[in-house]
């Protein structure tokens, strides 16, 4: 530790201990018999006729949430075992080790040593009570001031959900509410800006935010993207292959490709200078932004977390922080400002490319949209395999302007106008008047919006951010996991071929709309995006999966609790919804304002070999298709799903369906026994991967793209020949 943070750290430590008891101690009077007692005996919360009792919660059973509204009086209410978990000598040598070797084995030793669906970490050795002595006598430990410190900081008191459906409850319905982030993401709001989406609490616009990106990277957007996608697996294949198709870093390289790939869905900007050999001044300015932008976004996630094992920062206060990181993690605010100068470029470019500018349509077909947008509208930008990205800074420019337009209703002006309507007495409350006129009002708005005239925010700048540093930096680590593990499994590629050859000779036959003719006989395939929904492809489909249940991007997510709160859970292996039948008993969990309760998602996914044992009976032995359901990894199904999973599975699928059509393979050059994988923060694949691109012997289909000019041709012929048929029907 450099001798400036230990002075700083002693001033602060022995300020702040005084005035503010640790949100992270034992409880006062928790010592070491209560803390081994299997239930607390915590206040009933008001519900009439309640009892405290000490019923266990059955292992391996699916438990329910229940809500507080629905408890009827005279419920019996028994306390939720939360049993200490761990060797606490064993976790402060982990603490300590944390920074190099990752948490990982922290995680198994809690796994294995969980008693109770919730435990609690037991970090504190026998004896200590209460803030008062902890906080005295914790420094003064056997591993010395720092060692103790060091635990008492980056350990902290946490509980740890080992059951599924608790872990899901919490998250659905404490998330941003009880449970807010930790510190940690602080130094993510450094590089992301304070607003930005994934490093900000969900209050506010963040709920509206989270419908920009759920708009801009659904399943159906990243669909139409489907011919841009594999344009740009092309590119990313070709690249391969120049390198006599070795590859030694199969991370960094794969940015080539999802860099790009970001690019055109956020901005709708084709960055591949490749591209642009008709225009070498452009061609030039993209390679060097590429360039740059990768570099920026390269270890991006690792270099943030590095912030969370820094047994200082957290006690630093929030007005020295940024002091703090821009003295000893330099990087953060460089690649921040990085970051945030290239997307003001980016969105600068868009423009001057058209992506925001309406464009009039050549051809029109009821229900058909293209490139984003309403329906019936079309916007400029690059084109890619005949269609147009941009989805999401369009959506950016329309979140900006529905605000505008919110905020103009409610001046007085616009309000005044409303004076002698609402003052008509029809019997509707004026509330009701006034929100019926603003809605008439934005929606009006809304449809004649010139998007080229919206002036976006910094706030909104900086969540056209998230996708490259989630996408790209944690993207290239599970490409690097998917064809690692492709590459090993010669029974799985069979299956893979299998089901491509089957959905070749479905789509030559069925997929007309999809066919283009050149010159008088030869007859060409372009991939129809339907083609890839689910089901299409269950052997890739179900191994993109699996990786995702199995090697999580994140293994670990913590939340703070910000107020006490309880949750209540009946037991239901049969059962659905949140009612509890009458007499039957309810298990109450007591959240504890200042607690760190941490959700290990590697082992509440459903898995074959799976150790969790509060995993409820076969589900780890379920079919892939059925487990996918439970996943954790993105918080699906808890209303904070992360929209970017669906990105995660389009690109990767996409890119084998792409490697193998071309008629290639993956190979190992050198044999993995196991797959080093280190979880900091993020997983991260430490071993040096190297693979190979070998011929397969078999092309299965050549995909080719369709210009935008066959398009539009081609629509237009469809057009008239139904406009025929309909005349004469008549």
């Amino acid at each position: 530790m450099k001798p400036e943070a230990v002075i700083q750290t002693f001033v602060i430590i022995t300020a702040f201990a005084l005035v503010f008891p640790p949100a992270f101690g034992a409880s006062e009077g928790e010592g070491k018999d209560s803390a081994h007692r299997p239930f607390m005996k915590v206040d009933p919360s008001g519900y009439s006729g309640s009892v405290i009792g000490s019923l266990q919660p059955p292992q391996g059973k699916a438990l329910n949430y229940v809500s507080h509204k629905k408890i009827r009086e005279g419920t019996t209410i028994f306390d939720m075992p939360i049993l200490p978990a761990g060797d606490h000598h064993t976790i402060r040598a982990l603490a300590k080790a944390s920074p190099d070797v990752g948490v990982q084995d922290l995680l198994e030793h809690m796994t294995q040593s969980a008693e109770s669906p919730v435990v609690k970490m037991n970090i504190f050795p026998e004896g200590f009570k209460g803030y008062t002595t902890s906080m005295f006598l914790q420094p003064f430990s056997a591993e010395g001031w720092f060692g103790g410190l060091y635990s008492w900081n980056v350990i902290k008191d946490s509980l740890w959900a080992f059951h599924p459906s608790i872990s899901k409850a919490m998250m659905q319905h404490e998330f941003g509410r009880h449970l807010k982030k930790e510190d940690l993401f602080y130094p993510l709001r450094m590089v992301l800006g304070e607003e930005a989406l994934l490093s900000s609490e969900p209050e506010g616009g963040h709920a509206a935010r989270k419908v920009v990106f759920r708009t801009s990277l659904s399943p159906s957007k990243l669909e139409k993207m489907t011919q841009a996608t594999m344009s740009m697996a092309d590119t990313f294949i070709d690249t391969w292959i120049s390198t006599d198709r070795e590859l030694s870093k199969v991370g960094e390289t794969a940015f080539g490709y999802l860099v790009p790939l970001v690019g055109f869905d956020v901005f709708g900007l084709d960055l591949r200078p490749e591209s642009h050999e008709h225009d070498p001044d452009k061609k030039e300015i993209y390679k060097q932004k590429l360039d740059e932008i990768k570099s920026v976004l390269s270890g991006i996630i690792p270099s943030v977390f590095a912030v969370g094992f820094d047994p200082v920062f957290y006690y630093v206060p929030d007005v020295l922080k940024a002091l703090y990181l821009n003295t000893y993690y330099p990087v953060l605010g460089e690649k921040g400002e990085q970051l945030k100068e290239f997307i003001r470029w980016a969105v600068d470019e868009a423009r001057r490319e058209g992506v925001l500018r309406k464009v009039v349509r050549e051809y029109e077909e009821e229900g058909k949209k293209r490139g984003g947008g309403a329906a019936g509208e079309e916007y400029g930008g690059h084109v890619i395999g005949g269609v147009k990205g941009g989805n999401m800074i369009r959506e950016i420019h329309r979140f900006r302007a529905r605000k505008q337009f919110i905020e103009e209703f409610e001046d007085e002006v616009y309000t005044s106008m409303l004076i002698s309507t609402m003052s008509i007495d029809d019997g509707r409350p004026a509330k009701v008047k006034k929100q019926e006129a603003r809605k008439s009002y934005i929606d009006e708005k809304m449809r004649s919006l010139d998007l080229e005239t919206v002036t976006l925010e910094d706030s909104d700048l900086w969540d056209a951010s998230n996708p490259f540093v989630a996408g790209t930096d944690k993207g290239a680590n599970f490409f690097t996991i998917v064809n690692t593990k492709l590459a090993q499994d010669k029974q799985l590629k069979a299956m893979i071929f299998q089901d491509i050859r089957k959905l070749i000779e479905e789509a030559k036959y069925d997929d007309e709309e999809y066919r283009f003719r050149e010159g008088d006989d030869l007859e060409r395939h372009v991939w129809n995006p339907e083609s890839f929904r689910r089901g299409n492809l269950p052997a890739l489909e179900g191994f993109v999966e699996s990786l995702l249940l199995e090697l999580p991007s994140v293994p670990i997510i913590a939340r703070r609790v910000a107020a006490d709160c309880y949750m209540h859970f009946k037991e239901a292996p049969d059962q659905v919804g949140d009612t509890p039948e009458d007499g039957q008993p309810l298990y109450r969990l007591h959240l504890r304002k200042g607690q760190t309760v941490a959700f290990p998602t590697v082992k509440l996914n459903p898995y074959p070999g799976n150790t969790n044992r509060f995993m409820p009976q076969g589900w780890n032995d379920e079919d892939v298709s059925k487990r996918r359901r439970k996943i954790q990894t993105f918080l699906s199904g808890s209303g904070n799903e992360c929209p970017g999973q669906f990105f995660a599975r389009d690109t990767l699928i996409k890119f084998v369906f792409r490697l193998f059509t071309r008629g290639y393979d993956i190979e190992l050059l050198e044999d993995v026994e196991g797959f080093d994988l280190q979880y900091k923060g993020a997983s991260i694949v430490t071993a040096n991967i190297k693979l190979k691109i070998v011929d397969s012997g078999e092309e299965l289909y050549t995909n080719q793209f369709p210009t935008e000019d066959e398009i539009v041709k081609y629509q237009r012929k469809k057009k008239e020949a139904k406009e025929k048929k309909h005349v004469h029907k008549k």
